[in-house]
C-alpha cells in the first residue's frame, strides 16, 4: 500500500473517530435535558402551568403603583418558575387546570368577585388567595369573616396583635414541603392576620414562644393547630389559601421578602398539578420542570458550602394521580437512581448521592395518569 494511501486511510479514521465522538457527546447533552431512553419525546412548548394575577375591581381604591407592586411580589417569589401576566377579569380565561389565578389583593373582595373566583375554580381553574379574604368593605371597615369561611369551607378567626411571630410546618404534605425540617417564616405585627380553625392544617401560625410541632409522620394532623394554610378541591379545579402571601411579604409583613418564595411555587405547584421537590438536606436545591406531556426533569444542586452527607432522600411531591413512576438519570456517567413511589400519597422518594459543593445531578421523572384519567 502506497504512503498516500495509508495517509488517506488514516485520515478517514480518524475523522470518523471524531465524527463518533461528537455524536456521542450530543446525545449525552440531550439526554440531560430530555432523558436518555426517549429522545424523541415531544418538549412541552406553551403547555407549562402559568399563573395569573388577578386585579378585581374591589381592589382599585389602591394606586396603580400599589396594584403593580403586588403583581411584581407573585412573580419575583415564582423566582421564573412559572410565567406571570396580570388580568383583569376571569371570565375570558381557560379553565383547563394549566392556568393559576393569584387574587393580587383578596381583602375587599365583593360577593360577586367571589362568585366568579368561585365558577373559574369550579369550571377546572386554579386559584391562590393570601392573607384575610373579604374582610374589609369598600370604605376599608371591617366586615367579619363569614363569606371568607364560606369560600374556605372552614371556620376563621382573626388573631390578636402580636399572637402569631412565625409559620410553621404543622404536618407533611405539598404546602409544608416547601419548608425544611424546623424552619419558621417569621412574621411581625401591625399587619391583620387570621386563621382556620383546622387542625388538619398543614402549615400552623407559632408564638413567640416557639410552641409549634415539627413536621409531623405522614398524614399524622396536628392536634389544636392555629391553621395557616388550606388546600380546597373545588368542583372540578383547587383553591390554596396560605395566612400570608408574597404580596403581603413585599409590603414587610414578612422578613425578608423572599421567605415565601418556595411557599408560594408550592401553592402554585399544587393548584396547577404540577410535581414539586420537598426541601431536602441542608444546602441542597432541588427543582421539578416539565419537559413534555409525562415527563419532567428533576434538578438537584448542592448550593452549601461543603459536600452533601450521602443517604439523603428526596421527596417529590407529584399533586396528581400517577398509575405507574419511572426515574432514570441523564447523564452516561451518572448511577442509576433508587426510589420508592408512593401510591397512596402521590410521592416518589429519590436516593441522593453526596454532592461537592457546587455539583449538580439530575433525572428524568416519568408519570403514567391512570386509566381512568382521574386528576
Amino acid at each position: 500500500m502506497s504512503a498516500r494511501a495509508s495517509y488517506g486511510l488514516l485520515t478517514a479514521a480518524l475523522g470518523t473517530g471524531l465524527l463518533a465522538l461528537g455524536l456521542a457527546f450530543s446525545i449525552q447533552m440531550i439526554g440531560a435535558v430530555v432523558g436518555p431512553f426517549d429522545l424523541l419525546a415531544p418538549v412541552a412548548e406553551g403547555g407549562a402551568a402559568e399563573l395569573r394575577v388577578w386585579r378585581p375591581a374591589s381592589a382599585s381604591r389602591d394606586s396603580i403603583f400599589e396594584t403593580r407592586r403586588r403583581a411584581r411580589a407573585w412573580s419575583t417569589a415564582l423566582g421564573g418558575r412559572a410565567r406571570v401576566r396580570d388580568v383583569d377579569s376571569l371570565a375570558a380565561l381557560a379553565a383547563d387546570g394549566r392556568t393559576v389565578v393569584a387574587v393580587g389583593d383578596a381583602r375587599r373582595l365583593t360577593a360577586g368577585e367571589l362568585a366568579e373566583l368561585r365558577e373559574f375554580v369550579a369550571r377546572g381553574g386554579g386559584a391562590i388567595l393570601a392573607g384575610p379574604v373579604a374582610a374589609l368593605d369598600p370604605d376599608g371597615a371591617a366586615r367579619g369573616g363569614a363569606a371568607m369561611a364560606e369560600l374556605l369551607g372552614a371556620r376563621v378567626a382573626a388573631l390578636p396583635p402580636g399572637a402569631a411571630t412565625a409559620l410553621v410546618a404543622a404536618r407533611r404534605g405539598p404546602l409544608a414541603a416547601a419548608l425544611a425540617p424546623g424552619q419558621r417564616l417569621a412574621v411581625r405585627g401591625g399587619e391583620a392576620l387570621v386563621a382556620i380553625d383546622d387542625a388538619a392544617s398543614e402549615l400552623r401560625w407559632a408564638d413567640a414562644s416557639g410552641g409549634a410541632p415539627a413536621p409531623g409522620a405522614r398524614g399524622a394532623p396536628a392536634p389544636g393547630a392555629r391553621g395557616a394554610s388550606l388546600r380546597r378541591e373545588l368542583g372540578a379545579g383547587r383553591l390554596v389559601w396560605l395566612g400570608a402571601g408574597p404580596d403581603l411579604s413585599a409590603a414587610g409583613v414578612l422578613t425578608p421578602a423572599n421567605e415565601l418564595g418556595r411557599l408560594t411555587a408550592a401553592a402554585f405547584a399544587w393548584a396547577a398539578r404540577e410535581p414539586f421537590a420537598a426541601s431536602a438536606a441542608a444546602g441542597l436545591d432541588a427543582r421539578v420542570r416539565r419537559q413534555g406531556p409525562r415527563r419532567h426533569l428533576v434538578d438537584v444542586t448542592n448550593r452549601g458550602v461543603g459536600a452533601s452527607a450521602p443517604g439523603a432522600s428526596l421527596v417529590v411531591h407529584l399533586n396528581a394521580a400517577a398509575e405507574r413512576v419511572a426515574v432514570a438519570r441523564t447523564i452516561l456517567q451518572q448511577a442509576e437512581p433508587r426510589f420508592r413511589f408512593h401510591p397512596r400519597e402521590q410521592e416518589v422518594e429519590i436516593d441522593l448521592p453526596a454532592l461537592a459543593a457546587g455539583e449538580s445531578l439530575s433525572f428524568t421523572l416519568d408519570l403514567d395518569p391512570p386509566a381512568t384519567g382521574a386528576a
